[in-house]
């Protein structure tokens, strides 16, 4: 259903999909997207007279959908599914969390994006894209204009690490990789990388990063110190005193 008159009536408009539909977002009178059942997700750019399905890959039951601007946008669901966009829609990305809980609702407020969900979970991060302001009206019931679609210039990083072979952790989420490694398609702004590796701790370093930017970083693990023990000792044979000496090697 949509309306132009804030309400007083209401006009019926063809999703093109027989799967319920839960969650409703535009980023302007023309542009918006709903979610609902089977993983679907539908676009329209004309205010709701025609939708496109775009694929989620997955049949998810998703409940909210929220965008920062007509490129970055995400939806939630059943079983902690958050999917994320950077181009549209076009495609989506399924985000690694810490929980599995059904995800009902997703907001942003300013450059923090909210999750709630069941079993009291609240999910929140940081550092995202302010909301844009699409829409500019100069006089009460004049024309509106829309500005075009703004073009997003990601930036990426190349990790290295002393030694190799390092887990990466960015901005708190494993990305499955391990030095040396390229992420890309990274947000324009600060983010926290943290190498780990076995016997050899941790260690992290906070990176700003511009548009469009490729930097590259190398961060060295401490080294664990190794610790010897010396035990002495002898034996006797045919009155000779013969000294041994046992090496153990071990870390702390």
């Amino acid at each position: 259903l949509s309306t132009s008159d804030g309400g007083a009536s209401w006009e019926t408009q063809v999703s093109g999909t027989d799967s319920f539909l839960y969650g409703v977002h535009f980023v302007s009178p023309t542009h918006g997207w709903v979610v609902g059942d089977d993983g679907t997700i539908l676009r329209t750019t004309d205010g709701g007279r025609t939708w496109k399905r775009q694929n989620a890959d997955g049949e998810w039951m998703l409940k909210d959908v929220c965008f920062a601007n007509p490129m970055l946008g995400w939806a939630i669901g059943d079983d902690g599914v958050i999917l994320k966009t950077m181009n549209g829609g076009e495609t989506w990305r399924r985000e690694e969390i810490a929980t599995s809980a059904k995800l009902n609702a997703i907001d942003q407020g300013g450059t923090i994006l909210w999750v709630a969900g069941e079993e009291g979970t609240v999910l929140m991060e940081k550092n995202v894209p302010a909301p844009e302001a699409l829409v500019e009206i100069t006089e009460l019931d004049e024309a509106i204009e829309m500005p075009k679609e703004p073009v997003v210039n990601f930036a990426s990083l190349r990790v290295n690490s002393i030694p190799r072979k390092a887990k990466i952790i960015l901005d708190g989420k494993p990305t499955n990789k391990k030095t040396p490694a390229t992420l890309e398609d990274l947000i324009p702004g600060r983010h926290e990388v943290k190498l780990v590796m076995s016997n050899h701790g941790t260690v992290s370093k906070i990176v700003t990063l511009k548009e469009g930017e490729m930097k590259d970083i190398t961060l060295k693990l401490p080294t664990r110190n190794r610790q010897i023990s010396i035990l002495a000792g002898g034996i006797a044979i045919g009155g000779i005193t013969i000294a041994v000496l046992q090496f153990f090697a071990g870390g702390f």
